[in-house]
């Protein structure tokens, strides 16, 4: 049984669908864009997920909540 919880846990947690569920801290949007208003700063977000199974998910999560994402000033 637990070997099967496990491997249940690792399926679906580490996949893009979870990623959904993800919700901004408070004023963490306004301020990635803030950061942007200023010339020469840079904003990078840095993540452990696994880039092959999280990064579309990641992406649109961050979309969804209004994050800079296709910007020039940023990286993911």
């Amino acid at each position: 049984l637990k070997e099967k919880l496990f491997q249940y846990w690792r399926t679906h947690f580490f996949s893009d669908p979870y990623l959904h569920f993800d919700q901004p801290v408070p004023g963490a949007v306004d301020f990635v864009n803030g950061v942007l208003d200023f010339k020469q700063t840079k904003v990078i977000y840095l993540t452990g997920r696994d880039q092959h199974r999280m990064s579309r998910g990641t992406k649109e999560v961050l979309e969804k909540w209004n994050f800079p994402v296709e910007h020039p000033q940023v990286q993911l």
